[in-house]
């Protein structure tokens, strides 16, 4: 599963689908094992086309974009439409993380970022690793650019009554303005309860590649986090990455709790107001 995630080859991706469609006749530890419930709610098979207008953005949505950032490559793309952004999602290159995690020596694709262009990394795991490649300044994060974004358009929010528990992944946790960002972007929700975690108990278990090397002791991580979610009862988990809200997702629903877990693009879409066409 995680060298299916890994590498961007068609017969992959489909072999990946097909495990998600077909998980209620798989063994029940198989199952657990690869999250399939958990990446089953991150995962859409809608295709998205870049949008066109003014401003242009590239994506960088990375080989994981086909399944575990599906919805939020979709609400992206919403969000870019509603602001009137131009969107260019980038599909197939891949930052590395998930080959160096696999203990792979297979170098990674970068993308041709033009001077005209802004790039944002989609997912916080992926961050680090493409500013190393292609420069701090070149590419940023997703929470800075949708909090930008929102900050522009506040006329465009609609209020709505949620309770929000905010998940740092570790990748986030070195990267200051990606938690500012996020945090901000929150803040600017008319009707959003921010919940705080009592003590971020560390990582979910998710860690690349390590639910599958190590499940056991991924699973209990993942278990901690779902029991000090379930205590908080929120409506939504927010965490802008893919492997993380696969983690969580799959916890809680092992658990029967029904609890949203959503990137932070997803959240951000549900408040926008779409204009009238």
């Amino acid at each position: 599963m995680a060298r299916w995630m890994a590498h961007a080859g068609r017969p992959r991706k489909q072999l990946a689908h097909l495990a998600i469609r077909t998980r209620r006749w798989l063994p029940g530890g198989l199952r657990r094992r690869l999250n399939l419930d958990g990446v089953a709610a991150t995962e859409d098979r809608t295709d998205v086309d870049s949008t066109a207008a003014t401003t242009a953005t590239t994506l960088l949505a990375g080989c994981t974009a086909a399944v575990l950032e599906g919805r939020a490559v979709a609400a992206v793309a919403t969000v870019a439409r509603t602001c009137g952004h131009a969107l260019d999602i980038d599909r197939e290159h891949c930052c590395g993380a998930l080959d160096q995690h696999l203990g792979c020596t297979a170098e990674r694709s970068l993308p041709v970022l033009s001077s005209v262009t802004s790039a944002v990394a989609i997912n916080s795991g992926c961050l680090s690793q493409w500013q190393d490649a292609l420069g701090a300044t070149s590419v940023a994060g997703i929470n800075a650019w949708l909090d930008a974004l929102c900050a522009t358009h506040s006329n465009r929010l609609v209020e709505k009554t949620l309770r929000v528990a905010l998940h740092l992944p570790c990748t986030q946790q070195g990267q200051p303005k990606e938690v500012a960002a996020i945090r901000r972007l929150v803040a600017r929700l008319p009707g959003v309860s921010l919940l705080e975690f009592p003590a971020q108990p560390g990582c979910c278990g998710a860690a690349g590649t390590y639910f599958l090397n190590q499940p056991e002791i991924a699973q209990s991580l993942a278990n901690t986090l779902s029991a000090q979610a379930r205590a908080m009862r929120p409506d939504v988990i927010l965490s802008a990455n893919g492997a993380c809200r696969a983690q969580l997702a799959q916890a809680l629903f092992d658990a029967g709790a029904d609890i949203r877990v959503l990137h932070p693009a997803e959240l951000l879409a549900e408040y926008l107001d779409e204009p009238t066409r």
